[in-house]
């Protein structure tokens, strides 16, 4: 039951999904709870451009990857109550820089494709099409592994609560 579509939802449908978010996000007491994890996902960001800057001239040649991670981080830390992992020196295998990459290269495919009528997919197999489905496949299989476990912590914590 997997969108086969260069992007999964939009309009409509789009604002139907995150329109409980956005709810959860207009209160501010609801998102304090959070700040302590942002913080953490904020000087590890802070930490690592310090240490990737050239010594010279202190002038980091592209922040956008690191800011991607930061992104990425703080997304994780809010939705999964856990870090990636992509904000340290260290982290080129990590699973969640594996994520990063995939997301990357979905939106790379996304804007390549983007324009052609999805219905000639179907008839052509496009190389970048598959590599789209297949990057697709990839986000959703970490993002499913990642939710399972936080359904799995959301369990324990019920059990523990109900004793």
């Amino acid at each position: 039951n997997k969108p086969h579509s260069i992007i999964p939802s939009n309009g409509e449908e789009w604002y139907r999904q995150r329109q409980p978010m956005s709810q959860f996000m207009s209160v501010p007491r609801r998102v304090s709870i959070y700040h302590k994890g942002f913080n953490e996902v904020t000087s590890d960001l802070m930490n690592l451009i310090k240490q990737q800057r050239d010594q010279d001239n202190f002038i980091l040649s592209d922040v956008v990857p690191f800011v991607f991670k930061w992104s990425f981080e703080s997304v994780a830390q809010f939705v999964f109550g856990k870090r990636l992992g992509c904000l340290h020196l260290e982290s080129s295998n990590s699973e969640g820089q594996l994520f990063i990459n995939e997301i990357q290269h979905l939106f790379a495919l996304i804007q390549d494709l983007m324009y052609y009528p999805v219905k000639l997919f179907r008839y052509i197999p496009f190389k970048k099409w598959k590599e789209l489905l297949n990057s697709q496949t990839s986000v959703l299989e970490i993002s499913q592994r990642w939710i399972t476990e936080k359904e799995k912590e959301i369990d324990i914590f019920r059990q523990k609560v109900e004793r």
